[in-house]
């Protein structure tokens, strides 16, 4: 009995292994592949070749791991981006209710999470106009998007963990339960909301 493992099945392995983007389009990419390499083996198989050299042809017609998994990643990544684009989206309503709130509690202190608020704002609207729809399929995205959504991601999450440390003093200073608390919830979602997607960024740009 041959112990020798299937070579389509370490080379998406190996495949799978480097790449990193969101789990859907990480899987259906995978997929997508897995179903060309076996299809190419069916037909090398259909000229008479064994099973084993049959599919170790077609992985070497797919070409070396690395470079396909290089191509991969920028479509993985570009991903990634428009996933971001969307948790910034999702964050711009509690946002804006954050800094209603808070500032009925510390009044001009909460000017900052206006702004995070008008940079998750830009987030959503200029990545998906970028990577998708007529502007996309007339301008390549920016090679330099993906890290710019990284880091705007990244400022936003970091800003609303400090807003959350900042409303949690300001309930203690100020006594505004009513305001201040409802303020630090609303924050503290939008923190693990951006936080996740732009950890989900930052973690493409290493592979890249």
């Amino acid at each position: 009995m041959s112990t020798r493992r299937d070579p389509v099945t370490a080379y998406v392995a190996a495949l799978e292994k480097t790449l990193r983007g969101p789990r859907r389009a990480t899987d259906r990419l995978v997929t997508d592949i897995r179903e060309g390499l076996t299809d190419t083996t069916d037909a090398y198989l259909a000229e008479g070749l064994s099973r084993h050299e049959a599919a170790d042809r077609a992985v070497r017609d797919f070409g070396p791991v690395r470079e396909l998994a290089a191509v991969c990643q920028r479509e993985l990544t570009l991903a990634q981006a428009r996933e971001t684009a969307r948790a910034a989206a999702v964050s711009v309503p509690l946002l804006l209710a954050c800094w209603f709130l808070a500032r009925g509690a510390v009044g001009g202190a909460a000017a900052p999470v206006a702004l995070l608020a008008v940079l998750a704002l830009l987030l959503a609207a200029v990545v998906p106009a970028l990577t998708t729809g007529p502007l996309a399929r007339r301008l390549p995205a920016p090679r330099a998007l993906p890290r710019l959504v990284a880091w705007a991601s990244t400022a936003v999450g970091t800003g609303m963990g400090a807003a959350v440390l900042g409303l949690g003093v300001a309930v203690c200073l100020t006594g505004e339960w009513a305001l201040t608390v409802p303020a630090l919830a609303l924050a503290a979602a939008s923190h693990v909301v951006m936080g996740g997607a732009a950890r989900g960024s930052r973690r493409c740009l290493v592979v890249r």
